[in-house]
């Protein structure tokens, strides 16, 4: 049975930095390391740290 509308699935951040990562080694786009940069800087420095 499908989800009901509206629906929205988002990726982690992990999987958005890594396939970014893969783009820019693909084609060398200074856009996807910005963009990696300012996610990390919205997410804080608490992000990813183990408890």
């Amino acid at each position: 049975m499908p989800p009901p509308e509206p629906f929205l699935i988002l990726a982690p951040p992990e999987y958005v930095i890594v396939r970014k990562l893969q783009f820019f080694r693909e084609g060398g786009s200074q856009k996807h390391l910005r963009d990696i940069s300012r996610m990390l800087t919205a997410l804080g420095e608490e992000w990813g740290r183990d408890n």
